[in-house]
């Protein structure tokens, strides 16, 4: 019982940090686009945030994903 809650917390703790990691990520990536004219807040606060981070995430783990195979396994 204890510890199935414990698992529930930690579980939900994840999640909440992953999601708020992305939007900020995709925040931040849209901050730098807009070249910087509108304060980080407002742009924080738009929709696709989320979207913006995980197309980040994906594209930097095919990056790194090809980087490593044509570095270290070149055959």
């Amino acid at each position: 019982m204890l510890l199935e809650i414990i698992v529930e917390f930690f579980i939900e703790l994840f999640s909440r940090f992953i999601g708020t990691g992305i939007r900020r990520l995709g925040a931040c990536i849209r901050w730098m686009s807009t070249g910087r004219n509108k304060p980080f807040t407002e742009v924080l606060k738009e929709d696709w945030n989320r979207r913006v981070g995980w197309l980040m995430i994906a594209i930097l783990s095919l990056l790194a994903y090809f980087l490593i195979v044509k570095v270290f396994f070149p055959y």
